[in-house]
């Protein structure tokens, strides 16, 4: 009797030891409706079940999308709305900030054009894209503009619309107070036009040239004024506008990086600081180096005195950047080496005039 008290007292041991060291594994039933796949479960814990997981890292760049000319913009609620184009067709993806990574949608196409570029307009919810169609009748492209609200957690977009007061490529569109400005490239000019927005369109009001050169980009500063980047004889030039009653009025360009670079993009920091984005011909002929460049604005003598440092960031073109709704958080997508692969990066500030990647 003795021996089998011990023998069940070493057994009840044995158990409690198995017990603790194993590790626990919670299974879910095959049966009922109510089974889920581990991937459902760890996105119910995110609470993000309509997200889908992020594809593994490549050092601090992260591939999320096949397609060509990336655009992003931020609505108030913190979604990102991504536009690209591929083969002709323009789609979407929503992403959100999460854990320090975006997650993103899967995408959906929606209309048909290239060279998309995208701005929240002044509601929050809606947005607005700008891109360009080819016109066989007049052998130039056309500009097409589009919008989307957010609603019942997805886009509903708008039939497009042609702009009609002239033709040109390579949109590029911010938001002013209820009005937008968009510039373009026509030939070797580069246009702007003022747009006010009503109820069911856009009126466009305003327009004039406002430079030379090619690949302009535009974006609003934190007290109105306008920062429009573009190439000028390989050169990235900068200019800066206000709107006023009879038309725009815009500094003269200069320049701030000297040579071979290409489709430059800018956004501010809510500390008002800069940073810029262009592809870099390091070696001439050794494209998809995308650079980035801090610089503080002086408003009242309309320039940017940019630093001296330089951050190389890693492979791409075709950059874009939006400031994430934390106010220090950059996200910067661009294409990489492969023209049908995209690739995003976040980007912090960690000293004066430099910005960390991951």
């Amino acid at each position: 009797m003795k021996n089998v008290f011990l023998f069940s007292k070493l057994f009840l041991v044995t158990l409690l030891i198995v017990s603790i060291f194993t590790p626990k594994v919670i299974f879910a039933s095959n049966e009922g409706e109510n089974s889920k796949s581990i991937e459902e479960i760890e996105l119910d814990i995110l609470n993000m079940e309509d997200i889908q997981d992020e594809p593994d890292p490549i050092g601090n760049e992260h591939e999320y999308a096949r397609g060509k000319s990336p655009a992003i913009t931020v609505l108030d609620n913190g979604l990102i709305v991504a536009i690209k184009e591929l083969d002709g067709i323009l789609s979407y993806q929503l992403g959100e900030f999460k854990y320090e990574k975006i997650w993103w949608t899967s995408p959906i196409n929606y209309d048909a054009g290239e060279e998309p570029s995208i701005t929240t307009l002044p509601s929050g919810d809606d947005v607005m894209v700008v891109n360009q169609v080819f016109n066989n009748d007049t052998d130039e492209y056309d500009i097409y503009y589009t919008t989307g609200q957010f609603e019942n957690g997805d886009m509903n977009w708008s039939e497009r619309s042609k702009y009609t007061d002239g033709a040109g490529s390579k949109p590029s569109i911010t938001t002013v107070d209820d009005s937008v400005v968009m510039v373009r490239e026509y030939g070797t000019e580069l246009h702007y036009s003022v747009g006010v927005i009503g109820e069911t369109d856009v009126n466009w009001t305003l327009k004039g040239k406002y430079g030379e050169g090619h690949s302009p980009s535009i974006t609003t500063l934190d007290n109105g004024d306008l920062l429009a980047l573009h190439v000028e004889e390989n050169a990235s030039m900068y200019t800066m506008g206000e709107i006023a009653r009879l038309g725009m009025v815009w500094t003269p360009s200069k320049e701030w990086h000297h040579t071979y670079s290409y489709d430059p993009a800018a956004v501010q920091l809510q500390n008002g600081k800069i940073i810029a984005a262009m592809e870099y011909d390091f070696l001439e002929g050794n494209r998809n180096l995308s650079w980035i460049r801090m610089g503080d604005v002086n408003h009242s003598t309309f320039e940017i005195n940019w630093a001296d440092m330089w951050t190389n960031h890693l492979n791409g073109s075709k950059n874009d950047l939006a400031l994430l709704k934390d106010g220090y958080t950059v996200l910067n997508v661009r294409q990489g080496i492969n023209d049908n692969v995209l690739w995003y990066s976040l980007g912090k500030q960690t000293l004066p005039h430099l910005m960390e990647w991951n």
